[in-house]
């Protein structure tokens, strides 16, 4: 199956084609996509001239395939919120069912009018958990948009679980490249 990643920045879009075959991962391909914002701006639509842009850029480059794809892509990163809470306890269930309470301690709105993800940690005798938070409003207009430009991502995630799940999975090799890269700067100096 070939997946597409897509990064919407303010510059351009970053998009990375790759497969899964038997547990491993092959990378096809990483492009970037310089976005004219100018050329795609209707008059009165100047302040969602860069989404537009980035929906209709990311349309075009996707009409290329003919083949079956998932498409994989960010939320925008102005429309998130992330919370990092530490709660005492390895119970997850009971971290989770505290999570609501602990994220409207410091949030400037009701969590009634937000959508959030967590995940979850247990390290010792503390759940470390990492939520994101959105708005209902701001999710509605990010999905509507979507739709508008018939994409439908299969995944929809943001910056900082994306950096937390690769670290999870990769934790070993980045230790050791950490770990290398100090060795190298000490020897050195």
């Amino acid at each position: 199956m070939l997946y597409i990643a897509v990064d919407s920045g303010t510059y351009s879009l970053k998009i990375l084609r790759f497969r899964v075959e038997k547990k491993k991962l092959f990378i096809e391909s990483s492009d970037e996509i310089i976005l004219d914002i100018t050329n795609r701006t209707n008059e009165g639509e100047e302040e969602n001239s860069l989404w537009n842009a980035q929906l209709l850029t990311l349309n075009e480059y996707l009409s290329q395939f003919t083949e079956d794809y998932q498409l994989v892509m960010n939320f925008k990163s102005d429309l998130v919120s992330t919370r990092f809470i530490k709660i005492p306890g390895k119970n997850k269930k009971r971290a989770l069912m505290m999570l609501p309470f602990q994220i409207e301690e410091d949030f400037p709105f009701s969590l009634a009018d937000c959508h959030y993800a967590e995940s979850i940690e247990v390290c010792e005798e503390t759940s470390h958990i990492t939520a994101g938070i959105i708005k209902k409003t701001s999710f509605e207009e990010f999905y509507v948009g979507l739709k508008s430009h018939n994409l439908s991502p299969r995944v929809l995630t943001y910056s900082v679980a994306t950096y937390e799940q690769f670290i999870k999975n990769n934790a070993e090799n980045v230790l050791k490249r950490i770990e290398d890269n100090v060795v190298s700067y000490l020897k050195s100096n």
